[in-house]
């Protein structure tokens, strides 16, 4: 996390050493009282985007509407159904509350209105009048009083009521009673005049620039310091209204220091967090990762782990949060905690991490459970962690889950083991083959009814410059969701053939890629990256910078944009299956058919292995596997074997000898092909037909022999005229068998190639 320019090394033994580095590490913009943001300011909230609204603009709609909206106004974009361009904005009005004071009707009447045009004067002598034409009314109304002062409204203008105790004009002493009557169920509401000024300068914006600060000096001087770290990462704005509930519930609390525990932290891990405490964490982890780079603090030591505040390279992943206090007992604990500090300075993933954390505490509700004790390490025995296996083999989870608790518990303690820190009475958890089995399940790959709906004209325009480049990246590329948020904006190359290629890191291998990707999936990038040059002046490296809370466009977006843009655009396309069955496809669907699509169009595995950066082949011939069952299932629906007398053979695919007739099959085309087929006698057997294929029952072939059938035909005809011509009848015998066999073959293998053509037209289409 970012910090400020000057930062104190502070020794821990020193007093107030953490009060001190906080003054030091303060610029004097950030110490004024009261505190006023600078100008132009990242921590100023915009405006709403319809004009005339001054609310806070704090939701981005999805969709074509380029502004950010109040609560209130996109309440009303969804009520009206999503619209799209400036249209809409133009038509949109501000909340009553807010819209501009106009003056009384009444001609030289300087108050606001009330009600029906007129002042509240005004309106009393119109009613008594009977209601007549206002414009009538209007020109011939008596004066009536004011007050002396201005309204006490900021910008007002407007004189006040005559002998009101408030100081309001007519417009604002509504809109007080109004908010009274809002604010009168509330147990507790204050509603002074003062209470209302205040919250009408917020909404205003008015008061935007000073930020209350709550009494305790130190508390203070922490918040200082956490809005001088998020202005200099232009971390997003505040947002006025939480900001102000937060200090007060501070105050309330008593609360003197946020690395202070208490019982003000009692209730927020029950249930919802309550949006007061958003700034609360916040706060908490800049100032912990801020003390931890003082020295004031080890960040390991802690029973609590904020994963991005702790030293290691770049934690990417779902799990933000390592809680170790529910290990039990404390040697346990910090066992736990050595292994987990050991495994993430080696770059292991913080998931792998939590996998093994959660395991262990599978380990010691069992053990709890079971009356065993967990005294010191001599305590896990053979006997417990069999006992434990037999208790994961019957949990109610995938054999995947089951695997990786097993595992988590044998990573863990066998590696405490081999590095010294416990000694178990037996130094292997587990042997090889006692583990939960995992099934090995095929790629996922979408089908072409659903790949073909993505790819229809008219789809690509549903999506935002961004989201368009993010999906061509997860179809043309195959690139897993988080590879795909982080890409750099240089991330397109051009090779020496001037083709286009996609450079990435690939978090799990922790390298650079190259994948070469189609001309619209550049086209789409180089769109996006116009859009971040645009939008972000400074130099950003990010080619999905993340939208909110990154004025300065310093983090990239997490991988959960890929999942959310990919889900919303599949409700929007109403995508289905062949079967008319709804499909909500994962972007990892993606990289399932980019790579079955390559291996199913003759790609070579080494190829298909580079493009997906495997680290191992053992995952590419998954694609391989399922390649073959792909031609296995394609051929025997074709029965593609011919023999001499054209007919077509089946293979027996049914019963427990049909994968065994498969691999003989497979061995008999590779080992015995001849220049016209192949023979079909089993692998042992002599040939009791030498160099007579043609008129040999065994002989099987298909359509792509047909050439050399077509020509052996030809050649079989020269010969046959030429015994004719010579009166040679033993030839024109041999010869006249071999060509009718010829002729039917040459006649199903065309059959079956037009059929072929045929299914490749309808696939097309």
């Amino acid at each position: 996390m970012s910090a400020a320019p000057r930062l104190a090394v502070v020794v821990s033994g020193q007093p107030d050493g953490w009060r001190a580095a906080l003054q030091h590490a303060l610029r004097p913009e950030f110490l004024a009282a009261p505190l006023v943001l600078p100008a132009g300011s990242p921590l100023a909230p915009p405006e709403c985007g319809v004009p005339g609204c001054p609310r806070v603009g704090d939701t981005t709609p999805w969709g074509r509407v380029d502004a950010r909206l109040c609560g209130a106004h996109h309440q009303q974009w969804v009520k009206d159904g999503r619209p799209a361009g400036k249209d809409w904005l133009a038509v949109q009005r501000p909340p009553t509350v807010l819209r501009p004071i106009e003056r009384c009707a009444a001609v030289a009447c300087a108050r606001s209105v009330q009600d029906a045009g007129l002042c509240g004067a005004h309106k009393a002598q119109w009613l008594q009048a009977g209601r007549p034409a206002l414009a009538r009314f209007a020109a011939s109304a008596r004066a009536v009083a004011s007050g002396d002062q201005r309204c006490r409204v900021l910008d007002c203008g407007f004189p006040c009521v005559a002998r009101s105790r408030v100081g309001l004009c007519d417009t604002h002493l509504k809109r007080f009673g109004a908010w009274r009557g809002r604010r009168a169920d509330l147990v507790g509401a204050d509603l002074s005049i003062e209470r209302y000024l205040e919250d009408l300068r917020l909404r205003t914006g008015t008061l935007l620039a000073r930020l209350l600060l709550p009494d305790a000096p130190l508390l203070a001087l922490e918040l200082r310091f956490v809005l001088q770290c998020r202005h200099d990462e232009g971390g997003g704005f505040i947002h006025p209204f939480r900001w102000r509930e937060t200090v007060t519930r501070l105050n309330e609390l008593g609360v003197q220091s946020l690395l202070q525990g208490g019982d003000w932290q009692a209730g927020r891990d029950r249930g919802r967090t309550p949006s007061w405490m958003f700034y609360v964490n916040h706060a908490r982890r800049t100032l912990l990762a801020f003390q931890g780079r003082c020295g004031l603090d080890d960040p390991w030591a802690r029973d609590f782990w904020y994963t991005p505040g702790l030293p290691i390279e770049d934690p990417v992943g779902r799990v933000r949060n390592l809680d170790w206090q529910p290990v039990r007992p404390t040697w346990l604990r910090e066992l736990c905690k050595r292994w987990a500090r050991h495994r993430l300075r080696g770059g292991i993933s913080v998931g792998y991490v939590n996998a093994a954390r959660l395991a262990v505490l599978r380990l010691i509700a069992f053990c709890e459970r079971a009356g065993w004790p967990l005294d010191d390490p001599s305590c896990l025995t053979r006997e417990c962690f069999d006992a434990f296996l037999d208790g994961v083999r019957c949990l109610a989870v995938s054999a995947k889950h089951k695997h990786a608790i097993a595992y988590g518990v044998k990573h863990l303690f066998e590696d405490s083991h081999d590095l010294g820190w416990i000694r178990l009475p037996c130094p292997r958890v587990y042997l090889r083959g006692e583990l939960p089995q995992q099934y090995e399940w095929l790629p996922r790959a979408l089908s072409a009814q659903v790949i073909g709906q993505l790819n229809a004209p008219g789809a690509l325009e549903l999506l935002t410059v961004t989201e368009r480049a993010a999906m061509l990246v997860l179809i043309d590329g195959g690139l897993r969701a988080i590879d795909t948020a982080r890409l750099k904006i240089d991330a397109v190359i051009s090779g020496s053939d001037g083709a286009p290629y996609l450079r990435y890191f690939n978090h799990k291998r922790s390298r650079e890629a190259l994948v070469p990707i189609s001309d619209r999936a550049a086209h789409a990038i180089t769109a996006q990256r116009a859009w971040v040059r645009e939008s972000y002046p400074q130099d950003c490296e990010w080619l999905f910078p993340r939208v909110k809370s990154n004025s300065l466009g310093k983090r990239p977006r997490g991988y959960t944009f890929v999942y959310e843009t990919l889900r919303r655009w599949a409700e929007v396309l109403d995508l289905r299956d062949e079967h008319g069955e709804p499909v909500r496809p994962s972007p990892h669907a993606f990289r399932h058919s980019y790579a079955t699509g390559m291996v199913n169009n003759d790609v070579d595995l080494f190829s298909v292995q580079s493009l997906l950066d495997h680290d191992s082949p053992d995952m590419t011939l998954r694609y391989a596997r399922l390649n073959m069952q792909t031609l296995r299932r394609k051929w025997e629906e074709a029965q593609q074997r011919i023999n001499v007398r054209g007919e077509i053979v089946p293979l027996e695919v049914d019963g427990e000898l049909s994968d065994a007739a498969w691999a003989k099959e497979q061995i008999a085309r590779a080992k015995q092909t001849l220049p016209n087929g192949w023979c079909g006698l089993p692998l042992q057997q002599t040939c009791p037909h030498p160099n007579a294929c043609l008129t040999c029952p065994s002989f099987l072939t298909d359509q792509t022999f047909l050439p050399a059938h077509r020509e052996q035909l030809a050649r079989t005809e020269q010969l046959i005229e030429h015994g004719k011509q010579n009166g040679n009848q033993r030839l024109i015998e041999i010869n006249e068998t071999t060509r009718v066999n010829l002729v039917a073959i040459i006649e199903r293998a065309e059959q079956l190639e037009r059929q072929h053509r045929e299914e490749e037209n309808d696939d097309a289409a």
